[in-house]
Order: C-alpha cells, then sequence, then structure tokens
C-alpha cells in the first residue's frame, strides 16, 4: 500500500511537470539597468528591458554571423518570447534607475530559432585559461611589457549591460613557461598548448599569438576546447592610422570575438535534429525519481520528458534533448545520475 501511495504521487507530478521543467538561467538576463526617468509611461521603459534583455540574450547564445540578423527581431515578436519578470530599484543618487530580470520561455526561444533556421550555444558563462603573446620584429613579449597581457582582463565601461560571456584566467609569470614558448622562436604549432596552459585548472585554453608586421597584426589562435584542438588565424589592418593602444585594443576585441565563437560552435544546438533517449531508471529508496526529475529540470537541453511505465524496482522514462548524447550523459552525471549503455539500452540510477 505505501509504495502504491508513492506511484500515485509520482505519476501525479510527473503529469504535472513532466513537459514544463524547472527555469534555467540560460533563458534569463539579470540585472539589467534602465534609467526609469527617461521614458514617459511603464509600459516604454518595460519595452526599453524587453529589447535590452533580448540582446544581451543572443549576444550570449547566438553566433556573430548570427547576431545581426537576430537584432532586427521586432519589439512585438520579443515580447511573445517573454515568460516574466522582475524589477528592482538601484541606490543611485543620481539617477532613477531600475534592475530589470527578463527570463524567456525556453519552448517559444526554441520555436523562434528553429523557425529562423538558426542555431544557438547551450552554455552560460566558460572560464578560459589564455596567453596572448606578443610579437614585434624578433622580440618576443611574454608577461613583460606584453600589452595584450596586461589589458586583456581590464573592465569594459561603455555599457552598464555589458555582456560577459567568458571568464578569461590569466596565468601568472612563469619561467618554465618562457623558456619553452622562447625555444618555439615563432613556430606556433610546435608548442604544445596542454602542457603549457593545463595546469591551471581549466580544460578549455587557449595561445593567443600576436605578430606585428607593418600596419597589420597576425594573429594565430592555438586552442583546446572541450577536448579538442582548433586553431585558426586571422589578420587585422590598421586601416585608419589608429594610435598603439587603439589597435591593440581592437585586437584584444577581434581576438575574443573569436574565441567566443570557437566555444559557442563547440556547444551548439540544433533544433532540427532533436535525440530521444529511454532510460530505464533504477527506483532504490522513494526519493529516487524526485531526485532524477530536479536534475533533469536543472538541464537547458532538455525539451521534455514523460514517464511511460513504473514499478517498485524501475521505471521507464523517455526524454527528449538536442546537442549530443556524449554531453548529455556528462551533464546527468554533473548531476549525480550516473547513464550506462549495455546491449543497446540505456540504464540510469542515482549515485551513491
Amino acid at each position: 500500500m505505501k509504495f502504491y501511495n508513492l506511484f500515485i504521487f509520482i505519476i501525479i507530478i510527473f503529469l504535472k511537470t513532466g513537459n514544463v521543467l524547472s527555469e534555467n538561467t540560460i533563458f534569463s538576463v539579470n540585472n539589467i539597468i534602465i534609467q526609469s526617468g527617461k521614458y514617459r509611461n511603464h509600459q516604454e521603459f518595460l519595452d526599453q528591458a524587453y529589447k535590452e534583455g533580448f540582446y544581451q540574450l543572443i549576444e550570449r547564445i547566438s553566433l556573430r554571423k548570427d547576431y545581426k540578423k537576430l537584432k532586427q527581431t521586432s519589439l512585438k515578436d520579443i515580447r511573445n518570447l517573454i515568460s516574466h519578470f522582475q524589477i528592482q530599484k538601484v541606490n543611485n543618487q543620481n539617477l532613477i534607475q531600475r534592475s530589470v530580470n527578463i527570463y524567456f520561455d525556453k519552448e517559444r526561444i526554441n520555436k523562434f530559432f528553429f523557425k529562423n533556421n538558426l542555431t544557438y550555444s547551450d552554455f552560460i558563462s566558460k572560464k578560459i585559461t589564455i596567453l596572448p603573446i606578443q610579437y614585434t620584429d624578433d622580440d618576443i613579449m611574454i608577461f613583460s611589457n606584453n600589452y595584450f597581457y596586461e589589458n586583456w582582463v581590464k573592465e569594459e565601461n561603455e555599457n552598464l549591460n555589458s555582456i560577459k560571456v567568458l571568464n578569461y584566467i590569466l596565468p601568472i609569470e612563469n619561467l618554465e613557461l618562457i623558456k619553452l614558448i622562447n625555444q618555439s622562436n615563432k613556430n606556433y604549432e610546435s608548442l604544445k598548448i596542454n602542457e603549457i596552459l593545463l595546469d591551471y585548472g581549466n580544460q578549455d585554453i587557449a595561445l593567443i599569438h600576436i605578430d606585428f608586421s607593418q600596419n597589420k597584426a597576425k594573429i594565430f589562435l592555438q586552442t583546446f576546447i572541450s577536448g579538442k584542438k582548433i586553431n585558426k588565424s586571422l589578420t587585422i589592418d590598421n586601416f585608419g592610422n589608429m594610435n598603439k593602444n587603439d589597435f591593440n585594443d581592437i585586437i584584444i576585441k577581434k581576438s575574443k570575438q573569436e574565441i567566443e565563437d570557437i566555444i559557442k560552435k563547440e556547444n551548439i544546438l540544433d533544433l532540427r535534429t532533436p535525440i530521444f533517449l529511454k532510460i530505464n531508471f533504477s527506483i532504490i529508496k522513494e526519493s529516487d525519481l524526485k531526485f532524477f526529475q530536479n536534475a533533469i529540470g536543472q538541464i537547458s537541453v532538455v525539451e521534455n520528458y514523460e514517464v511511460s511505465q513504473i514499478n517498485s524496482k524501475n521505471s521507464q522514462i523517455k526524454i527528449k534533448f538536442y546537442g549530443n548524447l556524449i554531453k548529455f550523459q556528462k551533464l546527468l552525471e554533473s548531476k549525480g545520475i550516473d547513464l550506462n549503455i549495455e546491449d543497446n539500452e540505456w540504464s540510469g540510477k542515482k549515485r551513491k
């Protein structure tokens, strides 16, 4: 009788929530600062917050090639993508400001991107260890006198609502590292990036080689992202004869954009090709299914799930998600769910 009551309770829970997963911050934009005194009424204020929130969302999750198209989205369509919002006062003696949190509806966002034949990246923020190396004539500047090392993570004050997609970590000065780079003699690809930067605790790492020649900078990005070596070359010309520091800042900005795009492409979701997975989930304790439900609700790539069978020992759960299976397995593992395959059948259980 005890398990029968549990069975009824679980079925009710899954019927109510199986297709309405918990909010995930990938679809929320927080702390949008709006000067409310600039607008004639509350609706104008909200519309500005909606637009700013949408622009921040697409800057964070979309590729640069799609951003311009997405920014042309009408206010009417933006409003339709929003689930709800929160408004808070900001203490500022000089300006009347409000902080707004915008929560976008995942299902509507997915339909919107699918309709426009676009993809998006499913990561919120990421740490990456990077080392920019400056080459000028025969000199190699790694730490000392390296403008890029000294200014890569300086605060950008252009916009209160600027988005920080990546958290850049720079290594401290290291004599062994200096020796390895100097010995390469500008033979970039001979450097074993894993040996140089992997000790700094991040799986994503990058060397940025910046070589000045006449009125241009040749940049070679040497990265190791999501377990893959990805290299890219680009050239930036100083057509307007900018002063040295301004040109260097452009190089930093362009290099950051390229690195962000590389990472986004490795975390892309193709909404045209969902994956359907059937899992036999073991029930050892009464709370195990609820634990699974909470875990799956925190994974943004999941579109929906349903329980098709259940008994005292296990349940059969069908999941629809986007992305790739290996990454999904790792996401479940990070939430305390072990997933295994045997004889082409997937099984899962709560980790002890």
